[in-house]
């Protein structure tokens, strides 16, 4: 999962989220527009992979399975 956000944000709030990627396996873009029209994207920090918690998964799903498949 990756968060993608204006490169001219508020340095502050970038650290932030950067220790916040880090910490918890999410990544961080930055993005900023060329003058030539086009955009720029940056990768800050890179998404962990995970692998999905199979109990917490199953159960979540009984809980929408009659929405999903009515």
């Amino acid at each position: 999962m990756y968060i993608v956000v204006p490169g001219d944000a508020p340095q502050d709030d970038l650290a932030k989220l950067d220790m916040l990627g880090r910490t918890l396996g999410i990544g961080v873009i930055t993005w900023a527009k060329e003058p030539a029209g086009g955009f720029r994207f940056d990768i800050k920090v890179r998404a962990a992979k995970h692998e999905p918690d199979f109990f917490y998964m199953n159960r979540n799903l009984k809980l929408i399975e009659s929405k999903l498949f009515a």
